[in-house]
C-alpha cells in the first residue's frame, strides 16, 4: 500500500489511478479502504485540504477563488464546505486567526 500513495497526492480519479495500476478500481478502493482504514477519496479529500491549509499559511493574502482552482476545487463554495469540514473553519476565517 505505501507503493500506492504517492498516486494519490494528485487529483486524479480513482479510475486513472487504478489504470496505472496492476488492479480494477473497485479492487484499489477495497485494499485501500482495508489498509488504511478510510476510502481512497477520503484520503485524496485529507490531502487537498491539508496542502490548502499550508499553502494559505505561506500565502495569506491569496485570493481565494484562485486557491481553490489552484487545488483543484470546482469553485471557491465547493472549497470552502470541504475545508470547514476538516478544519472547522471557513479559509477566510483561518487566514485572519
Amino acid at each position: 500500500m505505501l507503493r500506492v500513495l504517492p498516486y494519490f497526492s494528485e487529483p486524479k480519479s480513482l479510475q486513472s489511478i487504478a489504470a496505472g495500476l496492476p488492479v480494477g478500481q473497485r479492487q484499489l478502493e477495497r485494499v485501500f479502504k482495508q489498509a488504511m482504514g478510510i476510502t481512497a477519496k477520503q484520503y485524496q479529500r485529507i490531502l487537498r485540504v491539508n496542502k490548502t491549509v499550508q499553502y494559505l499559511r505561506c500565502n495569506p493574502s491569496a485570493n481565494l477563488i484562485a486557491v481553490a482552482y489552484q487545488f483543484g476545487y470546482s469553485d471557491q463554495a465547493h472549497m470552502t464546505r470541504e475545508f470547514k469540514s476538516f478544519t472547522h473553519y471557513t479559509p477566510s476565517y483561518y487566514i485572519r486567526a
